[in-house]
């Protein structure tokens, strides 16, 4: 340690006369510039999803149409998907509406926003339309039992501009400096670095561009499928790393939270929990029948769907995490069967 530091102050010494004050100045313009720039943008679009002067991603996209569809449209539908991007690509809905005569629409996203970030879609798309007949959570086992597939920046992202609960809080003054200029310098990076080289922006392969998801998604009524190239980005199976399905505190917590702020409106809420790829190693399921127990104890108004799991052969999967289009359709037909019988007394056309 004493002969790095002996090192180091001869290099300070070394250094040419007056080299300290240019760097503190420019230290000191490039703090102010940032702080500037960030005080400029947030206090415009403090409210934003989609970050400035940067191409979206395919997943922000997804999620920033589904929120224009439950924050901007008022119309009714008997059933409503919520889930992630397992869910978003499995469920057909304009084949499950011809299917069951319900008129429906898939808010699937991607799990990047976790569940609380589900249970935020699920209070806004109540508070703006009339209520469904049920809302119904397709539940990839997957992201019942594994927290990593949350992105923090992008979770945190979604809540600050649509989290009901994350609009009381408030920053101290110095925080509010500090995003600032971290939000500053991140404009100026995304304005002068090429970004277009990120494999999973939009517009690239068979992805849409963003301006025409938004029509797309309507047509399809929220179903996507996932795009062909995003499959090998995703070639690890997960389940070898599951010795036995336990459903995370975190997902049971706000499934809780989204069956009682369902229920308390008086609108049927259902858990499916999806299938599976088939597996050859043994992996313990009764945690998942034992928490589904439990949950119906606590919510016997409820319904889960899906127990026992469902074991579906390689040919209709994409990647170990998303059906392709001949598993989706399977999938559908299981859910408009399911549902159909459920809801038989359905109100579509209203």
């Amino acid at each position: 340690m004493a002969w790095f530091l002996s090192r180091l102050r001869g290099v300070v010494v070394a250094l040419p006369t007056g080299f300290w004050p240019s760097v503190w100045v420019v230290a000191i313009v490039s703090t102010l510039l940032s702080l500037v720039v960030g005080m400029g943008f947030l206090s415009v679009n403090q409210d934003r999803f989609l970050p400035p002067f940067k191409k979206p991603q395919y997943s922000e996209s997804v999620i920033e149409y589904d929120m224009q569809y439950i924050l901007n449209s008022e119309e009714y539908n008997d059933v409503i998907f919520v889930g992630g991007s397992g869910a978003l690509a499995a469920l057909v809905t304009n084949s499950f509406q011809e299917k069951t005569g319900l008129r429906a629409y898939n808010l699937g996203t991607v799990n990047l926003i976790g569940p609380d970030g589900q249970l935020e879609m699920v209070r806004a798309y109540l508070n703006n339309h009339p209520k469904p007949q049920a809302v119904v959570n397709l539940a990839f086992p997957g992201d019942l039992v594994d927290t990593s597939t949350s992105d923090p920046e992008l979770r945190d992202r979604f809540l600050r501009a649509y989290g009901v609960e994350l609009k009381s809080g408030g920053l101290s003054r110095f925080e509010q400096a500090k995003n600032y200029v971290q939000e500053g310098r991140l404009i100026v990076k995304r304005v002068v670095s090429n970004r277009l080289k990120d494999p999973y922006y939009i517009g690239r392969g068979s992805r849409p561009t963003h301006n025409a998801m938004g029509p797309q998604m309507v047509e399809s009524r929220g179903f996507v499928p996932y795009p062909q190239e995003e499959f090998e980005f995703v070639d690890v199976d997960y389940l070898e790393f599951i010795d036995a399905f336990i459903v995370t505190d975190w997902y049971d917590r706000n499934l809780r939270d989204m069956a009682r702020h369902v229920q308390v409106q008086g609108v049927e809420f259902v858990v499916f929990i999806m299938p599976v790829p088939q597996y050859d190693k043994e992996i313990d399921e009764d945690p998942l029948a034992l928490w589904a127990s439990e949950f119906l104890d606590d919510f016997p108004d409820a319904t889960v769907k899906g127990l026992p799991l469902e074991r579906y052969e390689g040919s209709l999967w994409g990647n170990p995490t998303h059906l392709n289009q001949g598993g989706a359709e399977l999938f559908t037909g299981s859910v408009s069967r399911e549902l159909g019988s459920l809801l038989s007394g359905s109100t579509a056309g209203k």
